[in-house]
């Protein structure tokens, strides 16, 4: 099984699971079938830090609310899946130059 193999059953498996909970999280899987879509374009298999960076530095067009909101469910995609893969984005989030909150500073 390949990494992106990986990363879009983990997908799945988070979306069935928000959905078991009454949710129906359907802006989340536009988003995650985005990154899932793009970041083989941007060589990267799986959501790491670097593919996030890139990806999220091709939507600079974008208003920077929404841009806000999209690091916001990724973010919280990884600490769902931190419960499985601890060596997931969410520990490079904490130590890169990654989006944090609307006052932060690149």
């Amino acid at each position: 099984m390949n990494a992106g193999t990986a990363f879009a059953e983990q997908v799945a498996a988070y979306l069935a699971h928000w959905r078991a909970l009454g949710r129906r999280y359907r802006q989340e899987q536009w988003l995650l079938q985005t990154l899932l879509r793009e970041l083989p374009t941007l060589g990267h298999d799986d959501l790491t830090a670097d593919g996030f960076r890139h990806w999220f530095d091709s939507r600079q067009d974008r208003h920077p609310n929404t841009r806000r909101k999209w690091a916001q469910l990724v973010r919280h995609f990884c600490v769902w899946r931190r419960r499985f893969d601890p060596d997931c984005l969410l520990r490079a989030w904490a130590r890169a130059d990654l989006p944090r909150g609307p006052m932060s500073r690149r």
